[in-house]
């Protein structure tokens, strides 16, 4: 099993949280396999990993038919324990080449879901998974479809001046990705806007969860102040008038 580099954006820890279901191939004589192949396959809908679970269901199936009907001297019981054995070896072979597609497909599900934009392809090969993260106009779309109004502008991180440290006060923005936002920033210049900066960073969806934290620009800060200014005059206004 390859798990020393990560196979997607989420990051290693992700994806060993999402590796369980290949414990049910540890059970003896691969049993259980068949459990591993049905919930990667409804997880995220691939047929032919559900076809495989059946496949593996019914070498089970037929040694306990076997074994209820020949005795364990008999060639057709050592046909059948053949069978077993090799179901679970294959049941092996399968997972380990299965997992980098599963793991790609469901972060890509997880990010579209995050985002509000959830359209996950269809792939058949390992090779073939392409690109799941939206191009700048979806991403553009999906950022102004949040609503982030409830957050005052004292509480947001202008991302083109702040600081590490400051950066690390947003929620979920560890020290080691606030730092490789500096960084990036250095090397490329100002973020022109979330679309901007959200396709020059990894980790999308710890970022898609920090997007109401952030801003871009003064003007932005000035705005916000603005709105926020208005709204309070409006509901001060409409208390003291009831």
């Amino acid at each position: 099993m390859n798990m020393r580099s990560a196979i997607t954006p989420m990051g290693k820890k992700w994806e060993y949280l999402h590796s369980f279901w290949m414990l049910w191939l540890l059970f003896p004589f691969g049993f259980s396999s068949f459990i591993s192949f049905f919930y990667i396959g409804v997880r995220v809908r691939k047929l032919k990993w559900i076809i495989a679970g059946f496949i593996y269901l019914l070498l089970v199936v037929q040694f306990f038919i076997i074994d209820e009907h020949y005795p364990q001297e008999h060639y057709i019981f050592d046909l059948s324990v053949f069978l077993v054995l090799i179901g679970w070896i294959a049941a092996w072979v399968n997972a380990v080449l299965s997992r980098r597609t599963y793991l790609q497909l469901l972060a890509a599900k997880t990010k579209a879901e995050v985002l509000g934009s959830y359209e996950m392809e269809d792939t058949t090969t390992v090779g073939s998974f392409s690109n799941p993260y939206p191009s700048t106009d979806s991403t553009e779309m999906a950022v102004q479809a949040e609503d982030d109004s409830q957050i005052p502008p004292s509480n947001k991180v202008n991302m083109n001046i702040a600081m590490k440290e400051e950066i690390e006060t947003i929620p979920s923005v560890e020290d080691i990705l606030a730092e490789q936002i500096v960084e990036i920033r250095r090397r490329r210049g100002p973020f022109r806007d979330f679309a901007h900066f959200f396709e020059l960073m990894d980790k999308k969806l710890i970022l898609a969860e920090a997007r109401p934290y952030m801003i871009f620009s003064n003007e932005e800060t000035e705005e916000e102040t603005k709105q926020t200014t208005e709204s309070n005059k409006y509901s001060t206004g409409r208390n003291h008038s009831i």
